[in-house]
């Protein structure tokens, strides 16, 4: 036996055991040389059952043909295997000599560890798996044909579309609903309350679903957005009034908040490992915002004021078309959430909804709280002092909990830990602040004569046309934010579109009556182009960069807070600064009447420039390094375009859990 090569292995005795270091070999192959009493290794499964979570989605049943067909081949496979076993053995048993050498040929044997073996034989093509699996890794698509992942891409575009549909559309269908309603009675919530329900409810919500979205995927949250933006949307198309209006638009805002994160959660599944198709995807995403913000302006600039409660309607039939066109195209979201140790974190998501929605309501109530008691300040009355009590106590209790309570944080304080995060989301408050009360208030404020020089004001499609440019403006600007970013600082951006924030309302505020659309009303479209998509871009781009991969899904909600938060808090804070403006102001004619209500206006423009000031006074002064400053160690930690690394980020679980 020591005369035989090494690379042979030595002969065995069929009645002695076999050694600890047996190479294994293919059951079919070789069933033969298999003791039937060995336990098969093809053993197939239980046959796959249908559910109703197998029909939720085109793919999914799919998916499930896909297996149960799967389990067909196996079951035959391990059948025949069965019948091949025990015909070898019953020829092992009766034709093999008392003592049999069996040789195995030099071609079997390797140096291949016994887990290699299994491994190779385990699998077609097993001598090249270790390239087919980077090569799948790398290049294999989720979506069973191109057309799927098409349909995906349309489906995500159609919820960015409907969402600034409902938000920019709105503001010209509003004066429309509103002019068959009155503001009476102690409380009333103003003209601006539906506009701010849904801002409100988005901007409360988007953490919850974002959670929701990184614990179980985001194909469940996106079909329940577009089947309850469905239904909320078809409601008011049949009775867009009151408190029916009110409940459907912090529904519609509530759909939103679920769609929003499972777009981002979806995306960073489906292209995993492909970075150039999910920044194609990414900016296909945000592009449609500036066309939906334009095509609502068109929606509810052409539709007649008595039928406005069509602008609802479209907005239905193109949720339910969105759903069915995902449910045939979104494919299951496979990633494996267990590993990411992520928990609800009920506490914070009560207090911060709460606080929100009562600080919101206080302010929005306040300018008309003392219109029976004009010597009373609306702050001394318990309908606002009340919920604007509660909603900062409540507040204050979401900051501790989140910071000091919670295990797993809706919005951990590391988050903010890289150096010009937290001044970069202070100046976005500002900044969108201000494009809220620019909106819609000079949606309004193109109705009137005084203002536009036209008998009646601008109305309908003309209305709608003189956004034009913001549009085309902000289509134009998707396409060189890339460019942009790249050449640029973060700093030097967010100041050229803190300027075009100021110039926006200030040109309404101070320029004579009527207004000259070329030299006036162009210019402060085109600022506002500039100011909303260089400061959108550029805080996603921003934050995005700055976080470590499992804040990446925290990155994207935070954005889409930013904007929404503070619009649902500027429109409020703008009524109450044009009802103390014009408070002493006499209204006894009608020429009275309407100095008094375009001086309001031209107040609220001012607060919007104010806003847009105070976020650019934050950029300089925070986000750039002062002079005096030299180079510190931390320098990886200042928030520029890419140039973060992600994996130095401490995490507040992690450092919790040391």
């Amino acid at each position: 036996m020591d005369g035989r090569p090494y690379s042979h292995p030595p002969s065995r005795s069929a009645t002695t055991s076999p050694p600890t270091d047996a190479w294994p070999l293919p059951p079919m192959a070789l069933s033969g040389l298999n003791s039937p009493s060995r336990p098969p290794s093809l053993a197939p499964s239980n046959r796959p059952t249908s559910s109703l979570r197998r029909f939720s989605s085109l793919h999914h049943i799919f998916d499930y043909s896909d297996e149960r067909q799967a389990h067909d081949r196996n079951s035959v496979a391990f059948t025949q295997w069965q019948d091949g076993a025990a015909h070898g053995a019953d020829e092992y048993e009766n034709d093999s000599p008392t003592n049999p050498v069996i040789e195995l040929p030099p071609t079997l044997v390797t140096s291949k560890t016994p887990s290699q073996h299994s491994s190779e034989y385990g699998d077609r093509g097993g001598d090249h798996q270790g390239n087919d699996n980077q090569m799948l890794a790398q290049h294999q698509s989720k979506f069973r044909h191109l057309a799927f992942e098409a349909g995906f891409c349309l489906a995500i575009a159609m919820t960015q579309f409907l969402c600034e549909y409902l938000i920019s559309g709105f503001a010209i269908v509003l004066p429309h609903l509103l002019a068959s309603q009155h503001i009476i009675g102690s409380g009333s919530t103003g003209a601006f309350w539906p506009a701010a329900l849904l801002t409100l409810l988005l901007s409360a919500m988007l953490l919850v679903f974002a959670r929701i979205s990184d614990m179980y995927g985001g194909y469940g949250p996106f079909m329940f957005g577009l089947f309850w933006l469905a239904i909320w949307t078809f409601i008011p198309g049949f009775y867009p009034m009151g408190i029916v209006l009110q409940v459907s638009r912090a529904m519609q805002g509530l759909a939103l908040a679920a769609l929003n994160p499972a777009v981002f959660t979806m995306i960073g599944s489906f292209y995993e490992n492909d970075q150039i198709r999910r920044n194609f995807v990414l900016g296909l995403y945000g592009a449609c915002a500036p066309v939906g913000f334009y095509i609502g302006f068109l929606v509810g600039g052409a539709l007649p004021a008595e039928d406005s409660k069509w602008f609802f309607i479209i907005a239905a039939c193109a949720s339910v078309t969105t759903a069915i066109l995902a449910w045939v195209c979104v494919p299951r979201d496979r990633m494996d959430r267990r590993d990411m140790d992520l928990s609800m974190d009920y506490v914070g998501a009560f207090f911060i909804t709460a606080g929100l929605i009562l600080v919101t309501y206080a302010l929005t109530v306040e300018p008309y709280a003392n219109q029976f008691e004009q010597s009373r300040n609306g702050f001394t009355f318990p309908i606002v002092y009340g919920p604007l009590a509660s909603g900062t106590g409540f507040l204050l209790v979401a900051l501790w909990a989140e910071g000091w309570y919670a295990n797993c944080p809706l919005l951990p304080f590391d988050f903010f830990k890289p150096r010009g995060v937290f001044p970069l989301c202070i100046a976005c408050l500002f900044f969108f602040a201000s494009f809220g009360v620019w909106l819609y208030n000079s949606a309004e404020f193109f109705n009137s004569e005084i203002v536009t020089g036209v008998s009646g004001g601008m109305q309908g499609i003309q209305l709608s046309l003189w956004y034009t440019p913001l549009a085309v403006g902000g289509i134009v600007l998707c396409v060189l934010n890339g460019w942009l970013s790249h050449r640029f600082k973060l700093q030097i951006i967010l100041i050229l579109s803190g300027l075009a924030w100021v110039g926006a309302p200030l040109i309404f505020a101070a320029v004579p009556f009527p207004l000259h659309y070329w030299y006036e009303v162009l210019p402060s479209m085109l600022f506002a182009a500039l100011g909303i998509d260089l400061t959108y871009t550029a805080t996603t781009i921003a934050l995005s960069s700055s976080q470590p991969q499992k804040y990446q899904g925290i990155a994207g909600a935070v954005t889409s807070i930013l904007v929404n938060l503070a619009m649902s808090f500027s429109l409020p804070i703008s009524l109450i600064v044009q009802h103390y403006a014009t408070i002493d102001m006499p209204i006894d004619t009608v020429e009275q009447a309407e100095e008094t209500t375009m001086w309001g206006y031209k107040m609220a423009f001012v607060y919007g420039a104010a806003s847009a000031g105070m976020g650019l006074l934050v950029v300089v002064v925070f986000m750039g390094r002062p002079w005096w400053e030299g180079k510190t160690k931390s320098e990886d930690e200042d928030v520029e375009m890419g140039q973060r690394r992600p994996s130095q980020t401490a995490t507040l679980i992690n450092d919790a859990g040391a």
